[in-house]
């Protein structure tokens, strides 16, 4: 019987070429063993021994999330209050004593947080699954002293607070010494010691990345963003300590000749920020110059300058690789299309054919990814690989009655060789006597089989004529 249906509706078949059937029908009958038989299929214990950190509980996530902002704070903080000497004055000195004690605290945690436990088995690391995790203080203690423990006791050690309690605590002519200009200096000058917290700033970083909560492009743009104003602050403090560093000196800095010594911090360091941001965008209105007499400001100025270029020139080069980036499907989706209708346009095809192209392709590349899917997954292990085909294909495939009690190892064999087949109503799929090459699995809509003229000796193979639909 045939079926009416809307004619707008096209059916849309899966088409699985039957080389490919014969080489997966080994598999059907197999079970998710084959996904799960690898080592790299260990549970992952989220729950710690007691006394214990684990990697991925909540409580790590949390205290990572706070010594991000933590190390963020102190790393812009510390700049800002030696180039502009400006003090912790009030609350914010204990806030500062208690972001020191915390970051002692994080060197205790790091001394109880689990650690990836040591295999021997190259296909768990090479398929690039989570590892078991071991709670050995022998193990873990070995491998923070080999690998953080050297910088984090370097930033977080407060070397100028020990100076100056030292001398505090000394007799008197050791407290005029330390009311000395150059003493006072140089012990603002080791607080510069803590910036050495943004490697594992950018540590934590990687960590986030590796949570896939943003696109790559997405992250990467505010990355550069982010390095872009971070050093645009450090330029501001640089430019500013070379005025104020060397107190003793007669002639004038830059903020004199230019009349900003009436201004306040706050003022003067959007000044100085000003004027890291027109050098590294190479704009250079010249308004902020350095003291010709002050030779420390006319190489500080000079190395900005120079940085500058560099940076204008990354900051190009990156934004010039997002824009083709944000949306790479989109773009080589484009550039496909492109190229077919250039192809039409040139054999002169027909314009009811052309928009029927047109159709196909937009139909094909909604399920079908316009990446190399066959590369990418010939890239990776053969774990990561049944994994990755698995979670593709599983949306599309187990709605199907066929696929519902199939194997997952069948589904991801399967659903990478699968191709998105469109037809219109009243296509003809396939005719009789015509040697059946592929399998279809119908998604949506009704093929209609009308049986041919039968001969005595042998029976007819009916066609299959589309009648519409979705599939």
């Amino acid at each position: 019987t045939r079926t009416e249906l809307n004619p707008q509706n096209g059916t849309f078949v899966r088409r699985l070429s039957a080389k490919t059937l014969r080489v997966l029908t080994a598999s059907a009958g197999g079970g998710d063993e084959w996904l799960e038989s690898s080592a790299a299929q260990r549970a992952v214990p989220t729950e710690a021994p007691r006394g214990f950190v684990s990697p991925h509980g909540s409580f790590k996530m949390c205290w990572d999330s706070m010594m991000s902002v933590l190390i963020l704070y102190s790393t812009l903080i510390i700049p800002y209050r030696i180039a502009f000497m400006t003090p912790a004055a009030g609350p914010l000195v204990g806030f500062d004593w208690a972001v020191d004690a915390i970051f002692f605290a994080d060197i205790l945690v790091n001394f109880v947080t689990g650690t990836p436990a040591p295999t021997d088995d190259f296909s768990l690391l090479h398929a690039g699954e989570v590892q078991e995790y071991s709670y050995d203080l022998r193990l873990i203690a070995g491998r923070y002293v080999g690998g953080w423990l050297a910088l984090d006791l370097v930033s977080t050690i407060p070397f100028d607070r020990i100076v100056q309690l030292a001398y505090h605590g000394s007799n008197a002519d050791n407290t005029v010494l330390l009311r000395s200009t150059k003493l006072l200096r140089t012990v603002r000058l080791m607080r510069l010691v803590k910036l050495v917290r943004l490697v594992r700033l950018n540590h934590a970083v990687r960590r986030f990345e590796e949570k896939d909560l943003l696109s790559p492009s997405a992250l990467r743009f505010a990355r550069l963003i982010f390095g872009v104003v971070l050093f645009g602050h450090y330029m501001a403090c640089m430019l500013m300590m070379a005025a104020t560093y060397d107190e003793d000196r007669t002639e004038p800095n830059w903020v004199e000749l230019e009349g900003y010594e009436d201004l306040e911090p706050s003022k003067l360091y959007v000044v100085a920020l000003y004027w890291a941001f027109t050098t590294m965008t190479t704009i250079g209105y010249g308004d902020v110059t350095p003291s010709l007499r002050r030779l420390d400001e006319v190489i500080v100025m000079m190395a900005a300058e120079l940085l500058g270029i560099v940076i204008f020139s990354y900051i190009i080069s990156t934004m010039r690789a997002l824009s083709q980036s944000f949306d790479m499907r989109l773009r080589l989706y484009r550039e496909k299309v492109s190229a077919v209708r250039d192809f039409m346009h040139e054999r002169k095809i027909d314009k009811v054919v052309q928009q029927r192209v047109r159709a196909f392709y937009s139909y094909y590349f909604e399920r079908r990814s316009i990446f190399d899917e066959a590369r990418i997954l010939g890239e990776v292990s053969n774990a990561l690989r049944i994994k990755m085909a698995y979670q593709a294909h599983y949306a599309l495939l187990r709605p199907l009655p066929y696929f519902a009690h199939k194997k997952s190892a069948f589904i991801a064999a399967l659903g990478s060789e699968l191709q998105p087949f469109p037809a219109e109503a009243n296509d003809v799929i396939c005719y009789e006597g015509t040697v059946i090459a592929d399998m279809y699995w119908l998604v949506n809509g009704t093929v209609v089989c009308e049986r041919m003229l039968e001969e005595v000796f042998a029976p007819a193979n009916p066609p299959c004529a589309s009648e519409g639909g979705e599939g």
